[in-house]
């Protein structure tokens, strides 16, 4: 029975994480993450639920700071190798394994190539025993992102080239196996995004724009089909500023502007979506700050005072210091 409390308070987490809850969130984790530490604790060579304790401590981690959702991640480590050195070819628990290990790479820089790298090792053997599984395909495709990321840093643009066309071919390719999911969808928009960033690190500025625009569409016609799923908007946001910024970086302020005020358009209907999103709303604040700087460079100063004071009004609402501070001076500047 108090198993069953266990998972009723998890899938409450859950709700909460995709209604942008975070803080009704925490307090279903909190208590879920309670019973399953006292079920493990009572009954430690029970496997499940010692999979069902680790389960629970990557879910609360997805809630908390990343200071507190670093132990949480290597506590869920540790019970995750357990569990699969008992059982190295289960591929559900090595999923969770691969998993567990790509979100605590994130949180430590000192491990992040040793875990990275273990991850990836997974997904070759996940991916290899069973070639038709999207899941374990999605899991090969965040491993590539990474370790192409991780060859731009090292200077190594042909390891990374290899990664990161990888991944956009078989992104295409599950995108065009399953053309309404919505994940394959976003992974074809994120592809192509990551593909960009190769193509600029490469100096190859020709294949940049292309990228980003395809990305961009991709993700409009995903918004269009799900008008109402506040990360779709999000996301085409992202898109949207990520083009803008490299048409401004390379000589273009008018169209920069005209998607950067398209994005807005997509922040401000995000915000309605999912009003909890503070993040996407400082995100906003920067989008004015954008803006500003490009009207303030072409002499229409009462355009970039209006900019700026949305986005030091913004910036004030979310209490983001630093940044409020910031515009602000900017906009006395503009006085």
């Amino acid at each position: 029975m108090r198993r069953n409390v266990g998972l009723s308070q998890l899938k409450l987490v859950r709700v909460a994480l995709d209604d942008s809850d975070p803080d009704r969130a925490r307090t279903a984790a909190a208590e879920s993450l309670r019973i399953r530490r006292e079920l493990a604790a009572a009954d430690p060579q029970q496997g499940s639920l010692q999979w069902d304790l680790a389960v629970c401590l990557g879910t609360v981690a997805e809630t908390a700071e990343p200071e507190q959702a670093r132990p949480l991640l290597e506590e869920a480590l540790g019970i995750w190798r357990q569990l699969a050195s008992g059982d190295p070819d289960d591929a559900s628990l090595l999923s969770n394994l691969f998993d567990c290990l790509y979100a605590l790479a994130d949180l430590d820089a000192e491990h992040f190539r040793d875990l990275t790298m273990e991850a990836a090792a997974i997904a070759d053997r996940l991916t290899d025993a069973d070639p038709g599984n999207t899941g374990f395909q999605r899991r090969l495709l965040r491993s590539s992102w990474r370790l192409g990321d991780m060859d731009l840093r090292a200077g190594d643009l042909a390891c990374a080239a290899g990664h990161f066309a990888g991944a956009l071919t078989l992104a295409q390719r599950l995108a065009d196996d399953d053309t309404g999911s919505v994940d394959a969808q976003r992974d074809l928009a994120t592809a192509l995004r990551r593909q960009a960033d190769y193509a600029l690190a490469n100096a190859r500025p020709e294949e940049v724009r292309g990228h980003l625009e395809r990305s961009a569409e991709v993700t409009e016609a995903l918004v269009q089909r799900f008008p109402r799923t506040g990360a779709l908007h999000r996301d085409l946001a992202e898109s949207r500023e990520r083009l803008g910024d490299w048409l401004r970086d390379t000589g273009d302020p008018a169209l920069a502007r005209d998607l950067y005020r398209l994005a807005l358009a997509s922040r401000r209907r995000r915000a309605v979506l999912d009003p909890e999103d503070t993040a996407s709303r400082l995100a906003q604040a920067e989008v004015h700050a954008r803006i500003a700087a490009l009207d303030e460079a072409a002499g229409h100063r009462g355009r970039a005072r209006r900019q700026w004071r949305e986005a030091a009004e913004l910036a004030r609402v979310l209490e983001a210091g630093a940044r409020t501070s910031y515009f602000e001076q900017r906009l006395a500047a503009m006085s």
